[in-house]
């Protein structure tokens, strides 16, 4: 397997190279991000291997004010198994990649292929909605802590990252889920929903501090909380757009374990829809 217990450090680092006008944003990126968090790079094109290709990609790769000398892997095939498989080879914890923007409208979304390595990738995914050439910070991390035993991984995932860069503030947001299941089932009267609606913040917000609880490397890490209300996926892209976030963090593709799973789709479905910022979606140890 390649996730060890726990979904970081990110060791080693692959980026997706697609001849898109992006291109050189996109690996300037990852370039920063590879030598920011200290790690191994490796370039992966599922496709031919041509002189052009090759004399575009050496061109922008010495560009790149790092001496990272990434691995570069040129294999034909289907794209996602190509790099899925090439994930597997060389131990990858994390996938960077490029979101699409759809034409004429301010909105990124995944496409099918991409979506596909969203789901079946074996490491943490990292998506760039508007990668930059230049000097890209991060200030602002919120993290969506879902209601599961593996919130503790995503917000310990994200401190991680928070922690290399400089004044980057931490938000831990947990969407308000029960009561719209408590609700559903006796609403009768305004009174009761009031009702309702207070336990179940109090038990998400008794939820949330256990999460936290259960975090190893928060010391040190300027962090806040908030508990969000609204449907799921909406409620966190809302607050990440509003609050000016510049990476949002949520959990891969859950598998259906608790009976919240079963009733709701996955926040993650609704949030590719309408990418609000830079997106790391942890895949926690299987």
């Amino acid at each position: 397997m390649i996730n060890t217990a726990k979904p970081y450090p990110f060791k080693t680092i692959l980026t997706a190279v697609a001849y898109s006008p992006r291109l050189e944003a996109n690996l300037n990126e990852a370039a920063r991000f590879c030598n920011l968090l200290g790690a191994k790079w490796i370039l992966v094109h599922a496709g031919d291997k041509t002189q052009e290709k090759e004399q575009k990609l050496n061109a922008i790769l010495g560009r790149i004010p790092f001496s990272l000398s990434p691995k570069i892997v040129w294999e034909e095939g289907n794209p996602v198994e190509v790099v899925i498989e090439t994930c597997e080879k060389y131990n990858v914890d994390l996938i960077i990649a490029g979101a699409l923007q759809r034409e004429n409208i301010l909105k990124f979304y995944i496409g099918s292929i991409s979506r596909e390595i969203c789901r079946k990738s074996p490491c943490s995914v990292l998506l760039l909605t508007e990668p930059k050439s230049e000097n890209n910070p991060l200030h602002k991390i919120l993290v969506d802590a879902p209601a599961n035993d593996e919130a503790s991984l995503i917000i310990e995932t994200s401190a991680y990252v928070a922690k290399h860069y400089t004044d980057c503030e931490l938000t831990v947001a947990k969407e308000q889920r029960a009561h719209r299941l408590v609700n559903s089932l006796s609403t009768e009267n305004d009174t009761n929903a009031v009702h309702y609606k207070d336990q179940s913040l109090k038990m998400e917000q008794e939820m949330l501090e256990e999460d936290l609880k259960g975090c190893s490397n928060l010391e040190g890490t300027s962090y806040k909380t908030v508990i969000l209300e609204g449907k799921p996926g909406h409620a966190i892209n809302y607050y990440a757009r509003k609050s000016g976030a510049d990476m949002l963090c949520v959990i891969g593709f859950e598998k259906k374990g608790n009976i919240l799973d079963r009733i709701f789709t996955n926040d993650l479905e609704y949030i590719l829809e309408d990418i609000p910022c830079t997106l790391l979606i942890v895949k926690t140890a299987h």
